[in-house]
């Protein structure tokens, strides 16, 4: 089962299980704050859920909304500081740690 899927299954099962509560608070307690508390921390529940796995579904964003092209992104030119900068780094990085 994918991943998206597994989140949105255990999402509203969640969500399912606290309108059960929800349900049986209904019927031991009356209307209570618990009831109402129960009932809509479900709905909100199922509604992360449902959001969660349109985002995992839908994954980055497209070219038309500003998002990387289909091209990828080796096309984009080095920035002009970029060579001087990894060649500091690896520098930097290739020293030999001293105990502080």
């Amino acid at each position: 089962m994918p991943v998206a899927l597994r989140l949105l299954t255990s999402g509203l099962a969640t969500a399912l299980g606290q309108w059960a509560l929800a349900i049986a608070s209904l019927l031991a307690m009356g209307l209570e704050p618990t009831t109402w508390w129960l009932g809509l921390s479900g709905v909100l529940t199922a509604v992360v859920s449902v959001l969660t796995y349109r985002l995992v579904v839908r994954g980055p964003e497209g070219p038309e909304e500003g998002g990387p092209t289909e091209d990828g992104p080796d096309d984009d030119p080095e920035p002009p500081w970029w060579p001087e900068f990894e060649r500091a780094l690896r520098e930097h990085a290739g020293r030999p740690r001293t105990p502080a």
